[in-house]
């Protein structure tokens, strides 16, 4: 076998990790009926195709994700239930004191297949805000599937990746 390392940040075709981990604080403007243990906003992010977060028939709705770290976030995957998506989605990032700075606009399909919204360039944050002004359900109620956001750990040190000449394990 033939061994080299080389720097995975210096890769150009690597594949950026979630962002999402267990447990990630986040919060949401609404649940429908207040009913968190059926609706609520963690079931995004558990993986199941059966749950979602349900909010109620109001607009606009919005979702907050706070990193407690720095981050580059580059995308975002959303799978909405068919005739409740998001007409419109601001990508918003956190400028202190309450404060949002819009970072890019997106119109979703409404469709039930997971999109992905793919920024301009990788924005640097700590906390990251959806904000729906508008929905395809004649009530303002959006609902979610999955949530997933796509970057890198801004504070991330280089990883070293092992590399045989047929295979690459990352270490």
């Amino acid at each position: 076998f033939f061994f080299f390392f080389f720097n995975s940040q210096s890769r150009t075709h690597h594949q950026m990790p979630s962002l999402i981990i267990p447990d990630i604080k986040s919060r949401v403007s609404s649940v429908l009926n207040k009913d968190t243990k059926s609706f609520g906003r963690q079931f995004m992010f558990d993986g199941s195709d059966e749950t979602c977060w349900n909010s109620n028939p109001t607009t606009p709705q919005w979702i907050l994700i706070d990193f407690e770290r720095a981050v580059k976030v580059e995308k975002i995957l959303i799978t909405f239930q068919g005739g409740f998506s998001a007409q419109s989605i601001n990508v918003m990032k956190d400028e202190g004191e309450d404060k949002w700075e819009e970072v890019q606009e997106f119109h979703p399909e409404d469709k039930n297949l997971t999109q992905t919204f793919v920024l301009k360039e990788p924005v640097s944050l700590t906390k990251l805000k959806l904000h729906f002004p508008t929905s395809t359900d004649m009530f303002g109620r959006i609902v979610i599937y999955k949530l997933d956001v796509i970057g890198e750990d801004s504070n991330h040190i280089s990883r070293w990746v092992l590399c045989t000449i047929n295979q690459c394990d990352e270490r």
